[in-house]
């Protein structure tokens, strides 16, 4: 089972002190342990030696990743059948810190302060198994706050003790640095538009020349880009109209229809007429109330 734990999480089983096996919170393996019938599940702890460097933080997250997608699988024999179950339990890592001795902070006049601040943090750690990182980082937490406060006391009394050779402070020295600075500052500034100043182009073409082109340029784009928004104001104006000319020419085109109807209209009236012209005597008088009829007709049609 070790060493396919080891596969499993990319280490080596020999850096592995021990494996204990634990069920319902008991130690159940080793030959002292009395094995019980039980259908509980069973936990696996390996123990790595301490003269070894194993980060099992990234070994728990190589298994968990392999368990999470269903990877693991685990074949014992019992009785001689041969049992396969598949792991779906993540895997814990925790870190055992034993503490060999007291720390100590080699600094002038703050070394007792700061071992008695880490000591009274140290005091607060109970060393049993069982303590995780989150323990240990609260006492160094603790630890450093103390030291950070002893330690800035410190070192302000030892530099507000020091008397200089050549009795030249360090606020001395920041305020020159600071004069410095500010007339630098002016100084470069000064010297930079002196320099501009002085440059003579090889071409003899200057900054304000290339300034007036690009000035030129952009005015002439802006005139063009006028030009061509009249241009096209005009193009929607000659679309309207061209739109209009062809409604009229609709309509022209519907009175052309009208007329050529009135005149076939007309065409066969005219023949009717002569028609009813050459009939005999007895005929005539019907073919004029005929003729009036369509007469009438007409004029009711035409609205006249």
């Amino acid at each position: 089972m070790l060493e396919k734990f080891a596969a499993i999480g990319g280490f080596n089983a020999a850096d592995v002190e021990r494996v204990d096996l634990y069920q319902n919170g008991v130690l159940v393996s080793g030959p002292s342990r009395r094995q019980r019938r039980t259908n509980n599940p069973i936990t696996v702890k390996a123990i790595f030696k301490e003269s070894v460097t194993v980060d099992v933080a990234e070994v728990a997250q190589i298994t968990n990743t392999k368990i999470a997608n269903g990877d693991v699988e685990v074949t014992v024999t019992v009785g001689g059948n041969e049992i396969k179950a598949t792991v779906t339990e993540t895997v814990t890592a925790k870190v055992k810190v034993t503490l060999t001795a007291e720390p100590t902070v080699d600094c002038p006049n703050v070394n007792a302060t700061v071992a008695a601040a880490v000591a009274a943090a140290v005091a607060t750690i109970t060393p049993e198994d069982g303590i995780t990182q989150a323990d240990v980082d609260d006492a160094v937490a603790v630890a450093n706050t103390n030291m950070d406060a002893t330690v800035a006391a410190a070192v302000a009394a030892a530099v507000a003790a020091i008397t200089p050779e050549d009795g030249i402070t360090q606020a001395d020295v920041d305020d020159a640095v600071a004069v410095a600075n500010t007339n630098m500052n002016a100084t470069v500034a000064a010297a930079v538009a002196a320099a501009v100043a002085a440059i003579t182009p090889e071409g003899g073409i200057t900054q304000a020349d290339v300034d007036e082109v690009v000035h030129n340029f952009n005015a002439l784009k802006d005139k063009m880009k006028k030009k061509e928004n009249k241009i096209n104001a005009e193009r929607k104006k000659m679309k309207k109209k061209e739109n209009k000319i062809n409604a009229e020419r609709k309509k022209m085109k519907k009175k052309e229809n009208k007329m050529k109807k009135e005149r076939a209209d007309y065409r066969k009236f005219k023949a009717t007429v002569e028609d009813a012209l050459d009939q005999p005597k007895s005929k005539l008088k019907a073919a004029i109330r005929f003729i009036l009829a369509h007469e009438l007709a007409h004029a009711v049609d035409s609205k006249h």
